[in-house]
């Protein structure tokens, strides 16, 4: 079985949802320095917390019950 990004640019297939998470996750990584003004030590924490929430969703098998439960922690934790 593989899963598909939906990047429409490459159209990359992944031997397993880890390997599909994992790039995506760490995509998101790799942007945000490129992107955010001001970016800084607090930034990046933020920045990995955010990941590890990206990484963590992506992982789950999709259905209500997972849904239900999941909770984003980087949210609940840089809400102000």
């Amino acid at each position: 079985m593989f899963f598909f990004s939906k990047d429409t640019d490459n159209g990359r297939a992944y031997k397993s949802r880890q390997a599909l998470c994992i790039d995506f996750a760490q995509s998101y990584l790799r942007t945000i320095p490129k992107t955010e003004v001001e970016y800084n030590d607090e930034k990046w924490r933020m920045a990995v917390d955010v990941e590890t929430d990206l990484y963590n969703l992506c992982s789950l098998n999709l259905n209500q019950d997972s849904l239900k439960d999941f909770q984003l922690s980087a949210l609940e934790k840089y809400k102000w």
